[in-house]
């Protein structure tokens, strides 16, 4: 099945910007982000990318969420300060 990616506060390198992948089906939000961060360099870690506020459809989301074909998953920096 094929995902869209839309990034927020978060700097991807080696090309990609927001990004259709194809992954397995029935993958959760965790596993495409693995796919992802095999892929390309986003600047973090999955595990800190992991805590990074989600979203599927305009959606909050968590990482244990199951995607669906043709769903759009928006990642966003927490950020903090004041």
């Amino acid at each position: 099945m094929r995902i869209k990616f839309r990034f927020f506060g978060v700097s991807i390198s080696g090309g990609a910007g927001d990004e259709e992948l194809e992954i397995a089906a029935g993958a959760t939000i965790a596993e495409a982000l693995a796919v992802l961060t095999s892929k390309y360099d986003v600047g973090f870690p999955l595990k800190q990318l992991l805590q990074f506020i989600m979203f599927v459809d305009s959606q909050p989301a968590s990482p244990e969420q199951v995607l669906h074909d043709g769903e759009e998953l928006i990642v966003m920096c927490k950020i903090e300060g004041g």
